[in-house]
């Protein structure tokens, strides 16, 4: 079909699933993970895509119990300061953070911080970590920023409409990953955990998705 790809989701789920069915501790798993995380990113601006979100928190997940939650807020805080850095440079990528800064620990918000402070905001490659994030506080976001009663998408934490969405683990459903950004994007619910995930599976999920026909509810 010839789609034209340029924002790609990513949910990159069953870290923990998969610590438990190969026997690794959470911390070193969740390590794993990371750099999965910016392989798969290199992987994608390399292939020309030019807008990726990435689920990391959304605000739920900031209620587990610290041992569930520590591990990913250590390693995902490693992957700031040490993983994207150097994606960032190789590609030349302008990373925005999306969700409530507020929320996060203080160690989090200013490795985040550094981050995107990096950037080259003329470059047309966006990266969204999407950190503490809620749709509904992304809707009173933009409605104050907008100042009216009604926004448009322009006015969003993530303003630009998504093309697919990749979660993997097997779970059918998005958990509040940009539900007013994915109306009409295509979906692709892989079966293995995040961390089997191999350089060759973005290939296909990219072939999977040049073969769609998209129809934009016509």
């Amino acid at each position: 079909m010839n789609n034209t790809l340029r924002h790609f989701g990513l949910i990159p789920d069953g870290t923990r699933r998969w610590a438990q069915e190969n026997n690794y501790n959470l911390f070193d798993a969740y390590m794993l993970t990371m750099n999965k995380i910016s392989a798969f990113l290199n992987t994608l601006f390399e292939q020309d895509v030019l807008v990726v979100s990435v689920y990391l928190l959304s605000t739920e997940n900031l209620k587990r119990i610290p041992e569930h939650l520590d591990p990913v807020i250590d390693t995902e805080i490693f992957m700031f300061e040490k993983l994207l850095p150097t994606v960032v440079e190789q590609n030349d990528v302008q990373v925005i953070h999306a969700g409530k800064s507020d929320l996060l620990p203080v160690n989090y918000q200013k490795a985040l911080s550094v981050l995107c402070s990096k950037n080259n905001k003329n470059t047309k490659k966006r990266l969204y970590l999407l950190a503490a994030y809620n749709p509904i506080d992304e809707i009173k976001i933009a409605i104050n920023k907008s100042g009216e009663k009604t926004f448009d998408v322009s006015s969003l934490l993530v303003p630009e409409l998504l093309d697919l969405v990749v979660r993997s683990s097997g779970e059918s459903r998005l958990s509040n990953f940009l539900p007013l950004q994915a109306g009409y994007a295509e979906l692709i619910i892989e079966p293995k955990h995040f961390n089997d995930l191999k350089r060759e599976d973005v290939y296909q999920y990219l072939a999977e998705f040049n073969r769609r026909k998209r129809r934009f509810g016509q």
